[in-house]
């Protein structure tokens, strides 16, 4: 079984980082129960994924993750599924007015992330309101963001996303897709493409996708790359500037049709 340390303060200045934890590739699981904005963001940008404990325990603890590898996603990997690519050719999404739209308001895909999930999911109430902190910008070098996907010819949000900004990268941490909704086979994969092309457009070097284990990140085009070299690429990343924010786009209606048909014809 993995050894869970505890990650204290001191963990998380740089000469320590470099000497000692980056090179520890058995250093991978840290647990804190420091839920303060400010804490979650000093992990952030250390390149740690910080996610809750199951809410089975009775005092609920943060889990920073220092990943052995990381699904890394460069511009121009980012591949248009088949299906997907079917789905604007025939103009479903336009005729469906699906789009993407970024909200400063974190709750309604949190709400639906644990609608998705269950009480067996992690992003618990508390979490929830760690990331509503978190999404006001104050807090310097880290904030998180929403993305809903919309559909308007019957004005629902059939899906989802919460991540966080750090510099010039955005992270991914989990997100949802209303399977019981009618006809959204294939939406998460136009959900995460198009959310793909909105960060390329914004000047975003890449995205953090977490952890490498899952297909659906391999299929989007994402590669797996070890600790060693996702940080020497993250570290710079997160001191730059995109060319314009994620969050400042918030409430805008981004047509999925136009950005992915946009893409398609390159």
């Amino acid at each position: 079984m993995q050894k869970i340390y505890q990650i204290l303060p001191e963990y998380l200045q740089p000469p320590i980082l470099q000497s000692a934890i980056y090179p520890n590739m058995e250093l991978e699981s840290f647990w804190t129960n420091d839920w303060s904005a400010e804490n979650f963001a000093a992990m952030a940008r250390a390149g740690f994924l910080t996610i809750s404990c199951p809410p089975r325990h009775q005092a609920p603890v943060l889990i920073a993750q220092l990943h052995q590898q990381y699904s890394k996603l460069e511009w121009p990997e980012l591949r248009v599924d088949k299906k997907v690519a079917r789905l604007v050719r025939r103009g479903d999404l336009a005729e469906q007015g699906v789009h993407l739209r970024i909200s400063s308001n974190p709750r309604p895909v949190c709400q639906g992330i644990r609608r998705a999930y269950g009480d067996e999911g992690w992003l618990i109430p508390r979490y929830a309101k760690l990331m509503l902190d978190l999404s006001t910008g104050a807090i310097p070098g880290c904030q998180t963001v929403a993305t809903e996907l919309w559909r308007e010819s019957d004005g629902r949000l059939i899906g989802g996303e919460m991540g966080y900004l750090c510099g010039a990268v955005y992270t991914s941490l989990t997100g949802f897709l209303d399977r019981s909704a009618p006809g959204v086979r294939n939406y998460g994969k136009v959900q995460l493409i198009a959310l793909g092309l909105v960060l390329q457009q914004c000047g975003y070097q890449f995205w953090n996708l977490g952890q490498s284990i899952q297909q659906y990140k391999k299929d989007l085009g994402a590669c797996v790359t070890p600790r060693p070299e996702f940080l020497g690429r993250w570290l710079p990343a997160i001191q730059a500037s995109p060319t314009a924010r994620l969050s400042d786009l918030a409430g805008q209606k981004l047509s999925c049709q136009r950005l992915i048909e946009d893409r398609l014809k390159r």
